[in-house]
């Protein structure tokens, strides 16, 4: 069971997590981590960040990874919080572009 927070401040967000996560081998054997990273920046001093729950991969992609292309498909300066997280559902469901809501 993972315990993850977000709680809104006048500044911005904190993120909050455990450690802990699952991660599910080709064979379907489970690992549990107990030093998994679950809170992640997306690209470098920028002002979204992601915080992940339940299995430690999508698909056999780390999330680190995902969000790795959330960032590089982003204008960091620019990006609405609605495009990043559009952007983000596409690419995990494999397709990088981004539609309108």
């Amino acid at each position: 069971m993972t315990i993850a927070a977000a709680y809104l401040t006048s500044e911005g967000v904190v993120f909050g997590t455990d450690s802990t996560t699952t991660v599910s081998t080709q064979r379907g054997v489970s690992q549990i981590l107990n030093y998994a990273q679950k809170i992640f920046e997306v690209g470098k001093q920028s002002r979204f960040g992601v915080c992940t729950w339940g299995a430690g991969s999508i698909k056999g992609v780390s999330h680190r990874t995902f969000v790795a292309r959330l960032a590089d498909k982003l204008d960091l300066e620019k990006a609405k919080v609605r495009e990043a997280a559009d952007t983000f559902m596409n690419i995990v469901a494999g397709d990088t572009k981004v539609t309108k809501a």
